[in-house]
């Protein structure tokens, strides 16, 4: 390893000096070092800031480091020094915190031009003012607990919607939502036909006769059967006997009664019945009194109306779900989001995470750099010199 007594010296003007560059100022230092390169020392070409003595064995160079925490450029200082060295081997490494001024100082060898080479690096980043940093991690607490209550009253909504509802209240009210749509298909139905009923009754046949009603009533159909039947087997008896034949006497009575029988029954039917046409265009005996229809009609509309509001209320709570899971979700994602915030800002704090940063790298023989050591005393002491820093 080399490190001169001298350049620690320089690297710890540039880290205890308590006036580290400042966040948005690096550019401005890599910029202005320009203006303050020693007479003889040429600035190089290229997008990198840097200058070579009239030697040409000592080089110093400027990097800038954004988004870059200030602990991995010692840990892979390779990938962070690739732009002016290469093969680097960190030798030593030592880390400083001081007010808002995050330092880190390495040396080691590497790489330059294919010649091998001595490095010393100081760098110096911002971290942030602990009042400041403290006043932002107290606005993102008090915003975290307004957070978090708003957290815990959508997910108690929700933990009372899935312990009423089950967990898929949307498929629940899919399911309830056709089976309603059923019920309301067959009221349509069962309304219709009660109409229909009404319409026919209204416009019924008056009297129908005992043919009329044997043709839609099988205990009539019985009775005018045998009536028929007996009816010819008198006739039979009388042209063969006469009617004064007491069989046929008998028989004509037997007729008279059964007649009386069947009299007494039509008005019965006529009273409670009347003939209408069913669906499939058979005639059939109906009830007169369609109370009872009504009833079962009327019984299956409330049953309907107090299905429907169970099935919006079970709609409602599919749509609260579906809006407070996503509500509590981005909540949680907020939550997430002021977490990394508060540990960056922890970090940034402590010193653990600085992003911008500038590191001055000074590479050369033992000899070289202690032959220009003064000139080296001036870079460091330009870029103290800056505003801000």
């Amino acid at each position: 390893m080399f490190v001169t007594n001298l350049a620690r010296l320089a690297l710890g003007m540039v880290l205890l000096s308590g006036c580290a560059p400042r966040a948005g100022t690096i550019t401005d230092k890599l910029t202005s070092l320009s203006v303050h390169l020693p007479a003889g020392w040429p600035r190089l070409p290229g997008a990198i800031p840097a200058i070579r003595s009239p030697d040409g064995k000592v080089f110093i160079a400027l990097l800038d480091f954004k988004d870059v925490p200030i602990a991995r450029v010692g840990e892979d200082a390779e990938d962070s020094f690739a732009a002016v060295i290469s093969n680097t081997r960190i030798d030593a490494q030592e880390s400083f915190s001081i007010n808002d001024a995050a330092g880190l100082a390495l040396s080691g060898t590497g790489m330059r031009d294919g010649h091998p080479v001595a490095f010393t690096c100081a760098l110096v980043g911002h971290t942030i003012d602990p009042i400041q940093a403290n006043q932002l991690l107290a606005n993102l607490e008090q915003e975290r607990s307004q957070l978090r209550n708003n957290l815990e009253e959508k997910r108690a909504a929700i933990k009372l919607l899935v312990e009423k509802d089950g967990e898929d209240a949307q498929f629940a009210f899919n399911a309830k939502a056709a089976q309603h749509l059923i019920m309301e298909t067959r009221l349509a139905d069962a309304k219709d036909e009660l109409q229909r009923n009404r319409d026919e009754l209204m416009h019924a046949m008056k009297n129908p006769r005992v043919s009329d009603l044997a043709r839609v009533d099988p205990a009539m159909a019985r009775m005018q059967a045998i009536h028929e039947a007996l009816v010819r087997e008198a006739e039979r008896l009388e042209a063969q006997f006469g009617k004064g034949n007491p069989a046929v006497i008998d028989l004509r009575a037997d007729i008279v009664r059964r007649s009386k029988i069947m009299d007494d029954y039509c008005d019965t039917l006529q009273k409670k019945y009347f003939i209408k046409t069913a669906p499939n265009a058979k005639q059939v005996l109906f009830p007169r009194d369609l109370g009872a229809e009504e009833v079962a009609v009327k019984a299956m509309e409330e049953r309907w109306v107090a299905e429907g509001e169970a099935v919006d209320e079970l709609g409602h709570a599919a749509h609260q779900l579906t809006v407070l899971r996503p509500e509590a979700k981005k909540i949680q994602d907020q939550l997430d989001s002021i977490q990394k915030q508060m540990d960056k800002l922890a970090d940034k704090r402590s010193g653990k995470d600085v992003r911008d940063s500038l590191a001055v790298i000074v590479i050369g023989a033992s000899d070289a750099l202690k032959g220009n050591q003064a000139v080296i005393d001036a870079i460091f002491a330009s870029i103290k010199s800056q505003p801000n820093h």
